[in-house]
């Protein structure tokens, strides 16, 4: 049976909502692994209790096929360092489950609005289920509305195939993000009616009573006399709409359970004759889609509920429309004085049966096996596949489609602060060096042999520097060329002239010279088909090697970047920056065991040690000869680096990340050069005068 891995906004222990009501019916034919969200573990004991089973991504079987996994939070968690920090242990929890679960992972359904994607998910389809419209929400969820833009564009990007519950939400999200939504609405339990049901004439409100409420329409039913139960916590923010829910709660015709058990709510609700969705015209709300209406019905009352998209678009005549407070009042009335005929039983259940929540997890199941078959439609089925975000690949022979070329640049001409680290003493010997440990080592050991490898040289390189060159690129290892410059002509004559265009595809890849490639990594990229060209592919996963410490890294964008392009319109890897060509060209984003390996040194132009720390054991067979230095870490070593050497590490980033933001908005992106140049004239008169 396989694995559904559901990443969900609530805990499992909360009021039934869409996504425990989704799981359970995805139980059926799956076995599901649920992600709570994460809550401050001060604040829960049971968090406290299963922090060492949660870091260790051991769940609890909560439900006939599903399996919970608590999330900690650190306190404060909607604060920037608090955040961070929960993110990194959110990840650490999510990937040691997944590293545990059996068989295959068929789906990661993620609908939570602070988590993210794992980083792997063993091969399973990534489906982005929006239950709300998360930004518009920001204030009730007490998030950021940027943060939750950035993780929201963040698991766009990620996703295979997203879905929303409303055609609205549906709408916006794909506005904004150029990607097709499919629409998967809320739905409803389908339990039996109890027989020979009285209903006695009181009207029924359930959920969280808050700010998404129009008060006005609920202040307008009480007052004409009705008998109103109430079932649900309330949740208000606002003292002004505080006050006005406490005089309306006590009402002497309002009688307010709090909230209550979900099998008492379904009995209370077959008591009654009539339910209301009294929800605010707001932005969220036009958004959403109320699980009461649906849920009324399932109980066979009929519903009276502001004019909002997700009423009309049910489609009953047993859900009424109010245009405005007075008319909703009107209607309520009216239809507590209908008695509810046969006719319109019959339409009700019917409503109910086609909005199900298991016809709703059915159409998640059919969302998530068609990404897969049209992936491997795409690759076609006489090779074994391995399917990796939303790409098949097939890593078995020689792609004669692609001529691919490794570009490097070893020590061009640069200007800028580039120019000063190469003037560094002694920089050039240290880059041979390195070259010759990191860099020359892992292309020759490639699997894949049918690629060229152009490396360009300043023509004003020392002899000693072009010498040993020429004894490095012996039988045609790579082809150095020495240019001062290399704009975009030049660089497709020279492709051309090394490779004979003899290819229909060009497939150009990125490689400094002081790092190294996995021995497996040609054969990866040349297998990638691309639904567009040029598309730029980027291999998430990858190594960083500081001293004798290897790190983990997950990076979307980096440098390790490679362009497939038709040689009729050809484009390279260098046609932007790594950080930035995947605005130019749709980006293909590829997980799995990593792909290449960083090397900090003290003389890196940007590279920083970042990820977190790992044994190298797994990883020497991928990387050979690679990382004879690197230590096994201790127990020690990797709690002391998750408790407070990641955490630094991220805050680090996070600070000249808003640093970096800050100088491209005021003097634009060539001022981060200029900063940098500046910066590093200061250290060097400083250190003279020392």
């Amino acid at each position: 049976m396989d694995t559904i891995v559901y990443l969900s906004g609530t805990r499992w222990s909360s009021l039934p909502g869409t996504d425990k009501m989704l799981a359970r019916s995805l139980a059926r034919h799956n076995r599901v692994l649920w992600i709570d969200h994460p809550v401050p573990i001060h604040s829960y004991k049971d968090v406290r209790e299963h922090f060492g089973r949660s870091l260790l991504g051991i769940p609890e079987a909560v439900a006939p096929g599903i399996a919970r996994l608590r999330l900690p939070a650190l306190p404060g968690v909607g604060k920037p360092v608090s955040r961070s920090a929960t993110e990194i242990l959110a990840s650490r929890c999510v990937e040691s489950a997944l590293a545990r679960t059996e068989g295959r992972i068929a789906g990661v359904v993620n609908s939570s609005p602070i988590l993210r994607f794992p980083a792997h998910t063993g091969g399973g389809i990534r489906l982005l289920h929006l239950t709300d419209d998360w930004l518009a929400g920001a204030k009730l969820m007490g998030f950021a509305p940027i943060y939750l833009r950035r993780v929201l564009q963040a698991n766009i990007e990620s996703a295979d195939v997203i879905s929303a519950v409303s055609e609205d939400l549906a709408s916006k999200i794909s506005h904004s993000s150029g990607r097709p939504i499919e629409v998967v609405p809320n739905g409803c339990s389908t339990s039996t009616l109890a027989l020979g049901l009285r209903r006695r004439q009181v009207v029924a409100l359930v959920g969280q009573l808050n700010e998404r409420l129009d008060l006005d329409v609920l202040e307008s039913v009480v007052a004409s006399d009705v008998a109103m139960l109430v079932i649900g916590p309330r949740a208000d923010g606002d003292p002004v709409a505080g006050s006005r829910l406490d005089a309306l709660l006590s009402r002497p015709n309002v009688d307010w359970r709090g909230p209550m058990p979900q099998e008492e709510v379904q009995r209370l609700l077959q008591t009654v004759s009539v339910g209301i969705t009294p929800y605010a015209d707001t932005e969220f709300n036009r958004s959403s889609f109320p699980l009461k209406t649906l849920e009324y019905l399932s109980a066979g009352l009929q519903v009276v509920a502001t004019d909002l998209p997700s009423a009309r678009w049910i489609g009953s005549s047993a859900v009424s429309i109010a245009a405005n407070p007075s008319d909703f009042a009107r209607q309520v009335t009216d239809s507590l004085r209908q008695p509810v005929t046969a006719a319109r039983r019959q339409e009700i259940a019917a409503t109910v049966l086609k909005h199900s929540w298991d016809t709703r997890a059915d159409c998640i199941e059919k969302l998530l096996s068609a990404k897969r078959e049209a992936a491997s439609a795409t690759h076609g089925s006489s090779t074994p596949l391995m399917f990796e975000t939303g790409r098949v690949m097939s890593a078995t022979e020689p792609n004669p489609n692609v001529d691919h070329v490794l570009l490097t640049r070893f020590n061009l001409p640069s200007k800028g602060f580039e120019s000063i680290v190469r003037a560094k003493d002694g920089w050039l010997r240290n880059r041979i060096q390195l070259f010759e440990t990191y860099c020359l080592p892992s292309v020759i050991a490639q699997s894949q042999k049918n690629f060229h490898w152009i490396i360009y040289l300043d023509p004003q390189s020392p002899a000693w520097l072009v010498q040993r060159i020429g004894e490095l690129s012996v039988g045609g290892r790579f082809h150095p060329i020495y240019r001062e410059e290399v704009d975009a002509l030049d660089l497709l004559k020279d492709i051309r002239d090394v490779t004979g265009q003899s290819a229909k595809h060009l497939l150009t890849t990125n490689l400094d010279n002081d790092d190294g490639l996995s021995s497996d990594f040609v054969a990866r990229v040349q297998a990638i088909e691309a639904p567009e060209l040029p598309s730029v592919v980027f291999f998430t996963a990858g190594l960083v090697k500081c001293n004798n410490s290897l790190f983990l890294r997950t990076d979307r964008r980096n440098a390790f970047c490679s362009v497939l392009s038709d040689w009729n319109e050809p484009t390279t890897c260098w046609s932007s920056w790594h950080d930035q060509i995947g605005k130019t060209m749709p980006s293909i984003r590829v997980e799995g065991t990593p792909g290449w390996l960083q090397v900090v040194h003290g003389l890196n132009v940007s590279n920083r040690t970042r990820g977190r720390l790992v044994s190298p054991t797994k990883f020497i067979h991928a990387f050979p000869g690679l990382m004879l230095d690197v230590q096994e870490p201790d127990r020690f070593m990797l709690f002391h680096d998750f408790i407070i050497g990641r955490p630094r590490r991220i805050l680090r980033e996070a600070c000249r990340a808003a640093l970096k933001s800050v100088t491209i908005a005021l003097l634009g992106r060539s001022g981060i050069d200029r900063v940098k140049v500046v910066a590093a004239c200061i250290r060097r008169e400083v250190g003279k005068c020392n």
